[in-house]
């Protein structure tokens, strides 16, 4: 059974995507699951910009992101969701894989989980953030740095330095002994509370 079963095929920039909507707007992703743009609801947009819905590399700010399930990674290009503000929650889907580098980055978001899924995180992802909640639910793979020139680690939350870098963030919640600072160094954390 396919993760984009529920998704639309349409044709985008002359390449076959598969398209959804939900409350925070529409997504595009192509067949292997990777989002490749992201389009804002009107009604979850906190303002309008001078020429109505964000354009291209306009700044946008949102109430919510909810990412669909079927999604497997979020690109660097997936139009544009860096710098967004997102006042109410950011939630990530249970489908997904990989975080690439550089696409959360410089974001304010207020809360959001990261995904037991989630296998790979690459290098500033979510730099230069301001995250007021974060959690790192219970399975959450250990991080693991992956080698000089290596793509992955073998098993675990394969990571490649500076995923956190610059980024603050009000309230960690994490399972106690997770090795939650091999994942965020370079980062501010204001107060950790261990769950169990």
């Amino acid at each position: 059974m396919s993760m984009l079963e529920n998704w639309e095929k349409t044709s985008f920039s002359e390449e076959r995507r598969y398209y959804t909507e939900n409350e925070s707007g529409s997504f595009y992703c192509d067949e292997a699951g990777r989002l490749t743009w992201f389009e804002p609801a009107r009604e979850n947009c906190l303002h309008q910009g001078p020429h109505g819905l964000r354009r291209f590399n306009e700044k946008v700010d949102v109430r919510s992101l909810i990412i669909p399930e079927g999604i497997r990674e979020i690109t660097y290009d997936a139009e544009k969701l860096w710098d967004l503000v997102v006042v109410e929650k950011l939630v990530l889907p249970k489908s997904l894989e990989k975080l690439d580098a550089n696409v959360l980055s410089g974001c304010l978001i207020m809360e959001t989980e990261l995904p037991t899924s989630l296998r790979e995180i690459g290098p500033g992802a979510l730099m230069c953030n301001y995250i007021h909640v974060l959690r790192i639910p219970q399975g959450m793979p250990y991080p693991k740095y992956a080698g000089w020139g290596q793509k992955e680690a073998e098993g675990g939350l394969t990571i490649h330095g500076r995923q956190f870098k610059e980024t603050i963030i009000n309230t960690l919640i994490v399972p106690a002994g997770y090795p939650y600072k091999e994942l965020m160094l370079e980062t501010k954390i204001n107060n950790i509370v261990y769950s169990d």
